[in-house]
């Protein structure tokens, strides 16, 4: 299970940043989303999820559905596959791309933990001297 491995043992992981996701995108990801919650409810990862500051309770399925979404982003073809999903699922390819590639950017943005003044506000993230400004933003 990514969640226990790798999503929060990088520092800089502590807690995930989330954006609005069409809802074209979750009607086609639902059904592996169903079996991803699953999984976490049998292996007791949803504990460790409910632990985090981002999550409002356990019926926060915006939440749980970014989690998913970075998840399969680690596995080492998990971009293609986000792809396929959605594109055979009938979602545009454009804006399928677009949606990874914002995925993309706001996951290297937690690695980096480099935010524009935009981002800080918008994520609702507390200043830390830390934290590196940048100009480059996710849209």
């Amino acid at each position: 299970m990514c969640f226990k491995n790798s999503l929060f043992k990088n520092k800089n992981l502590n807690k995930i940043y989330m954006f609005s996701i069409d809802k074209e995108i979750i009607k086609i990801l639902e059904p592996h989303f169903l079996k991803f919650m699953k999984i976490c409810i049998k292996n007791d990862d949803i504990k460790e999820m409910l632990k985090d500051p981002a999550c409002e309770g356990d019926d926060d399925v915006v939440y749980f559905l970014n989690v998913y979404i970075q998840c399969l982003l680690e596995h080492k073809q998990g971009v293609r596959l986000l792809y396929n999903r959605l594109v055979k699922g009938g979602y545009s390819e454009k804006l399928t791309k677009k949606f990874i590639y914002s995925v993309l950017k706001l996951k290297m943005k937690q690695k980096t933990n480099e935010w524009t003044w935009a981002e800080l506000d918008e994520f609702k993230i507390e200043y830390d001297p830390e934290i590196k400004t940048t100009k480059y933003s996710i849209d």
